[in-house]
């Protein structure tokens, strides 16, 4: 059964406190402007739970987080830039949204949020912050690394890996997908290229995962075709 979400629902989920007036205008504000789930809003009820006395501005950036996983990504920047921009897409002008970053980073800074962001990806806590300038749900962070490290694995006991560069990349990929041959209902998908844009994009990603400091630089050609080869038939 789902919820019906509207200020009193969370109220009754104790969401938040029918006293905290400043947290009932950030809530409205999520309400009305963010396509969260009603299990989104409890999660963040239960995440919470672990600080003692959290603020406004905790409360504002799990909203950011969340919002961010509904548009399809696992992690947000943290810099009063995006956080200044993040805010502005569902907060009205009676809150004050510079304010608001600036408790955000302030909070960050003095570790206030210790108890539900961690650093290591080794020690379990709901949020984890691998560099100073992003903030990932653990559990993403954690599949993104075992991805990582089993590409690396395989990339690194192949004897027979053929170099990619910058400068040939389009064209490898661009052969190893062959998109002459391929079809989506009946038309050539030259006349419709974006349908490639997953594969392009994801191989690009793996790619240039292994040409940063400290990874592997060397993609084998065989590799991309093997991701690929599963994906080609379109009908």
């Amino acid at each position: 059964m789902s919820l019906p979400l509207t200020i009193q629902t969370l109220v009754n989920h104790n969401v938040l406190s029918p006293r905290e007036v400043d947290l009932q205008a950030l809530y409205i504000n999520a309400l009305e402007h963010l396509s969260l789930t009603a299990v989104d809003y409890l999660t963040i009820r239960d995440i919470l739970q672990f600080i003692d006395k959290p603020g406004i501005e905790i409360h504002a950036l799990m909203l950011c987080m969340f919002a961010s996983l509904a548009e399809g990504s696992v992690c947000i920047r943290i810099d009063e830039s995006n956080l200044n921009r993040r805010l502005h897409q569902f907060l009205n002008k009676d809150i004050s949204v510079d304010c608001l970053v600036q408790k955000i980073m302030s909070s960050l800074k003095k570790q206030r949020f210790a108890a539900v962001i961690g650093q290591s990806i080794d020690n379990y806590k709901p949020l984890i912050r691998p560099t100073e300038s992003l903030l990932y749900f653990h559990k993403y962070y954690a599949a993104e690394h075992r991805l990582g490290q089993t590409l690396k694995s395989i990339i690194g006991n192949d004897s027979e890996i053929s170099p990619i560069t910058d400068g040939n990349l389009n064209e490898v990929l661009t052969d190893v997908c062959d998109f002459g041959s391929m079809r989506l209902n009946g038309r050539d998908i030259h006349s419709i290229m974006t349908s490639a844009g997953p594969y392009w994009s994801a191989f690009e990603t793996i790619y240039y995962y292994f040409r940063r400091p400290g990874n592997r630089q060397d993609i084998s050609c065989h590799h991309h075709a093997a991701s690929a080869g599963a994906h080609r038939d379109f009908h």
